[in-house]
């Protein structure tokens, strides 16, 4: 939360990534989730949940997760419509986020 809030991040950011943090990976990734699905989460249009992901992007709490195709060439993964499919925290954003062990103890990540 304190990281949304230094950020600045607006009603639709906020609905996307508390939706979108239902699935994340311990290195930072978050998990595939549609438009649809955050829509439904949410109650959002889609227009709404695009302005949020467009949101934190530029504010820098999310960007693509990059791929190494065969060649040895770094693209962004793309899904077969030609729009991101997955993103990950920044390693700013990353580093602000508190982490819970198993043990329950919380953690500085």
């Amino acid at each position: 939360m304190a990281l949304l809030v230094s950020k600045r991040t607006g009603r639709n950011g906020w609905a996307v990534i508390v939706t979108l943090c239902r699935r994340v990976y311990a290195d930072g990734r978050l998990g595939l989730m549609s438009a649809a699905e955050i829509c439904k989460a949410t109650g959002m249009t889609a227009e709404q949940v695009h302005r949020g992901m467009g949101e934190l992007r530029n504010k820098g709490i999310i960007v693509p997760v990059y791929r190494t195709n065969a060649e040895g060439f770094k693209n962004l993964d793309r899904s077969c419509f030609g729009h991101v499919a997955q993103y990950c925290f920044t390693k700013e954003a990353w580093s602000m986020i508190a982490t819970v062990d198993s043990a329950g103890d919380s953690s500085q990540n």
